[in-house]
């Protein structure tokens, strides 16, 4: 077993009984796991991953925008063990240039992508888990919009299909009967797509994300329209709204919020929740306002502006978080802008809901660089993976563009982690009084250990195996030194 222990800080209590030291475990840090491959000239190989890794068996799937054998974006298997990717299958005509991630259902990885198709306006498709090849696409925007049944579904789709039912659900960015997008869904088991809700631009148009459930509702944004125009903003700022059921399982599209214009409009990416009353998204703002995070408190139908991103803090906190979906891990939010940091290639954040406070974790820099975690990150999202007996917890991320290989000043994008590693484990409560001990920070299980001194310690365990973080102590020491670890195997 290993126990991550160092002794941080200590509180001296002569007469009333005890002291105590607590644990410091390892800081997070980030890694990159490898370069995306792709090499011009028909070779096939990894080149601009958006989206995030998705588990089918022991790997992961994930999608690219280039690379392939035609430079149409690919398919690609990821095996956490060795760090190493495998192509699944090179995209062609019939589908390409993806925004979104796989979603599985019925033996299937489904995606979608925004060009391809008779109509080069995106398609449907999906690849069998269970023998992997080359993409089937089963619906092809906007070549299908004139067939019965299926008429005015959009085009340009950037989500990830959401499977609600028996049915895929999903965005079109563009197209549809106000040229603003629509919501469309395609039933599993006839084949058939249907168009559910066509967006206006008072009601927001130009969806860049997908379906995100909360509850019994789902919730999206649009990244223009909405009743907020003005000056840079002619076609509104954005909005954020809701998909519900009635009783006959019957949708219904409510738009809850009309973003102002400025530095929260253009909202892009997925939202993300937290807990059953929040949900957190970004903007992507413009020149002069560089984005947002937002927090929607779902109860009230309120929003707030949580952190404004700006020329002033740039450099040190990026800027233009373009179609990012935040990570929520423990009470912090993860995720990337495509611009700031001190190379202007974007910079990896860290921001805590309980103390509001965003935090610079890595820069991204440019391409041709061994050491480069990538740049430029966009259309992305991470995927947590949770570890074994509370150690290894750690989030996959792609950055768009950087990494080794590839052209020198772009690169063709990484994978890395985010190592979460255990958090600091610190005195948070004390009562002398009630001689009880309390921390935060860690992971259970907790072991707690006294000394009389520092000097020459001769450490008594007073508690093992704690899943909480307090305890009461006994003590009839004049004074008394204790210390917390958290254990990982």
């Amino acid at each position: 077993m290993k126990t991550k222990l160092s002794l941080a800080s200590f509180l001296t209590v002569v007469g009333l009984g005890f002291m105590f030291v607590c644990s410091n475990a390892t800081a997070q840090s980030v890694t990159k796991v490898m370069d995306m491959n792709w090499a011009a000239g028909g070779g096939g190989g990894s080149f601009g991953p958006k989206g995030r890794l998705v588990p089918v068996g022991t790997n992961y799937w994930f999608l690219t925008e280039n690379g392939g054998v035609f430079g149409f974006g690919g398919a690609f298997s990821f095996d956490p063990v060795a760090n190493t990717q495998t192509e699944i299958s090179s995209l062609g005509l019939d589908a390409n240039t993806p925004y979104g991630s796989f979603t599985i259902a019925d033996g299937k990885a489904w995606f979608t992508t925004t060009r391809g198709g008779a109509g080069d306006k995106g398609a449907l498709s999906y690849i069998d888990t269970n023998s992997p090849g080359a993409p089937t696409s089963v619906f092809s925007f906007p070549n299908n919009n004139n067939a019965p049944g299926q008429a005015n579904c959009g085009d340009s789709p950037r989500c990830t299909p959401v499977l609600i039912g028996n049915e895929l659900w999903m965005l079109s960015s563009l197209g549809g009967s106000n040229s603003g997008g629509a919501l469309i869904k395609y039933n599993l088991t006839n084949g058939v797509m249907t168009s559910v809700h066509h967006f206006t631009l008072n009601n927001g148009r130009l969806p860049f994300g997908s379906l995100v459930k909360q509850g019994d509702a789902y919730y999206f944004t649009t990244h223009e329209g909405g009743t907020n125009v003005g000056s840079g903003f002619p076609n509104g700022a954005g909005t954020m709204s809701r998909l519900t059921f009635d009783g006959l399982g019957n949708p219904i599209v409510t738009k809850l919020i009309d973003m102002p214009i400025g530095i929260t409009g253009f909202p892009d990416g997925d939202v993300c929740s937290v807990g059953t009353n929040h949900l957190y998204f970004v903007a992507n703002g413009n020149t002069a306002n560089p984005g947002s995070l937002i927090r929607y408190d779902i109860a009230n139908n309120t929003w707030s502006n949580m952190f404004s991103f700006s020329s002033a803090t740039k450099t040190n906190l990026g800027a233009s978080p373009n179609a990012a979906t935040p990570v929520h891990v423990e009470g912090n939010l993860y995720f990337a802008t495509m611009n700031g940091g001190t190379s202007d290639r974007g910079a990896l954040l860290k921001f805590s809901i309980a103390e509001n406070t965003m935090t610079k974790i890595a820069n991204f820099i440019g391409g041709g660089n061994a050491e480069s975690l990538g740049s430029r990150p966009q259309y992305q999202s991470g995927t947590y993976v949770p570890g074994t007996n509370n150690c290894d917890k750690k989030i996959y991320m792609f950055a768009f563009r950087g990494g080794a290989n590839g052209p020198s000043a772009t690169g063709n994008g990484t994978l890395f982690t985010i190592n979460l590693g255990q958090p600091v484990v610190s005195v948070s409560n004390s009562s002398f009084t009630a001689k009880s001990l309390s921390w935060r920070g860690g992971y259970p299980p907790f072991a707690v250990q006294s000394a009389t001194n520092v000097v020459s310690p001769v450490w008594v365990t007073e508690a093992t195996g704690l899943t909480t973080n307090s305890i009461t102590v006994n003590s009839t020491s004049s004074q008394k030194f204790y210390r917390v670890s958290a254990s990982c195997q």
